[in-house]
């Protein structure tokens, strides 16, 4: 019985940092474009770590495009805020940071550079 107790006060103490956005419902990466503007509709009423990984993914839209510099710039106006967003928003950052580098049309210099920031967060 102490342990249930324990785990319900644990549950219910514990801050949680869940996305009440669902980002599958959001998306059709068969048309990123499309993804893109839902995204930026569920943005507008968005706030902290929601807001974050919403323009995660909105990144992620110009990265299927293979417009890897316009997702780049989408991710370096949220790069401030990464400091003290949560898990989610973080992991999510680095992940399309990443994949703006690794893709098979960038430079190897470029992937490179990129991964030096990952290595000292």
């Amino acid at each position: 019985m102490n342990r249930l107790l324990a785990s319900l006060v644990f549950i219910v103490l514990t801050p949680h940092n869940a996305m009440a956005i669902d980002l599958t419902a959001l998306w059709d990466f068969s048309k990123p474009e499309v993804s893109e503007k839902r995204f930026r509709a569920a943005l507008e009423t968005a706030k902290g770590d929601d807001a974050l990984i919403l323009h995660t993914q909105i990144a992620r839209t110009h990265g299927l495009r293979k417009d890897f510099a316009k997702a780049q710039t989408v991710l370096t106006t949220v790069e401030p805020k990464m400091k003290t967003a949560g898990h989610e928003a973080r992991a999510r950052y680095a992940l399309e940071l990443g994949r703006t580098y690794a893709s098979a049309t960038q430079a190897r210099q470029g992937q490179l550079r990129a991964s030096q920031p990952l290595r000292r967060a």
